[in-house]
């Protein structure tokens, strides 16, 4: 019986052992009713004054499943963690939105970005490191690239963003991802246009009630 107990401490109960094979897979736990998902590298790159520079981000596991988004403007959601109706709506239009993690489902803040008109969402995570920003039931009407970036890696894009007081070309980014750029074309032209953009907001209004 020593024994045995022993080999269980190592092993972990079958529920531990599960979250062990989990755990090298970030993104793999989350809210109620959250999807698990394997973990997918975007290329981000943020351009400033200062110059170019490229940012590890995951793709999220819901939303677009190909980008191709160049020199997009960067612009922070109002409230930051967009656990509420967007504060600065006219900001986001044709932006990324640049969320923080927590208090509400990704799918939550990337709806209330939609609505408001973003071309993208990067997540901030709240540590430093990689995460996949899980998808939930009734996440097929977020249509937007959503990526998620480590928090780090956020606080200086916010610092950037900041630093270019609201002048929208000063803090830009490029994001791509999947493998068909043609198709991510056509869903970036869509998103621009704006009876597109207004079917989105009523498709993403519909699901927030």
């Amino acid at each position: 019986k020593a024994k045995a107990a022993a080999l269980q401490s190592r092993i972990g109960s079958p529920q531990q052992k599960q979250q062990q094979q989990f755990s090298h897979l970030p993104g793999s736990t989350g809210a109620p009713g959250e999807i698990r998902a394997l973990r997918e590298e975007a290329v981000l790159t943020v351009t400033t004054e200062d110059g170019q520079a490229e940012i590890s981000a995951v793709v999220a596991a819901f939303g677009e499943r190909v980008a191709r988004l160049s020199n997009v403007p960067l612009i922070r959601a109002y409230p930051p963690l967009a656990d509420t109706q967007l504060s600065n709506p006219h900001e986001i239009r044709g932006a990324i939105a640049v969320i923080a993690r927590g208090r509400v489902p990704f799918v939550e803040k990337a709806r209330r970005a939609q609505v408001a008109d973003a071309v993208g969402v990067i997540f901030i995570n709240d540590t430093d490191e990689p995460y996949v920003a899980l998808g939930m039931d009734g996440d097929s009407d977020i249509v937007l690239p959503v990526v998620c970036v480590r928090r780090s890696d956020g606080a200086d894009i916010c610092e950037q963003i900041a630093k270019s007081k609201g002048v929208r070309h000063l803090c830009t980014a490029s994001l791509s991802f999947g493998n068909s750029a043609a198709v991510s074309n056509e869903l970036e032209e869509f998103l621009r246009n704006s009876a597109g953009a207004e079917n989105i907001r009523v498709a993403a209004k519909k699901k927030m009630g």
